[in-house]
């Protein structure tokens, strides 16, 4: 087996990853500035007609679940547009 190269990164992917951090920020700073209006009990479950019948408190870990998301979905798109961009080369 050979040795990975190592291929620096396009323009555009550089600026996807810049585009993917400034809306993980975004999406941070958006949520913990909501925080305090939120209602103590949020809806995390509905009904087949829309109707809330699920309900957990407000904490911070919860309301910033959407954030932990996004790094995890921008971790793996990367890796793997990393591996791919490892075939074409």
């Amino acid at each position: 087996m050979t040795p990975a190269r190592m291929v620096s990164p396009s323009r555009l992917t550089r600026a996807a990853a810049l585009t993917g951090l400034l809306v993980l920020v975004a999406t941070a700073i958006f949520l913990l500035v909501q925080y305090p209006l939120l209602p103590d009990l949020l809806p995390v479950h509905f009904n087949r007609f829309g109707r809330p019948n699920g309900w957990q408190y407000r904490t911070l870990p919860r309301v910033l679940i959407p954030v932990g998301v996004q790094a995890l979905l921008m971790t793996v798109f990367g890796a793997v547009a990393a591996r791919s961009e490892e075939h074409h080369v």
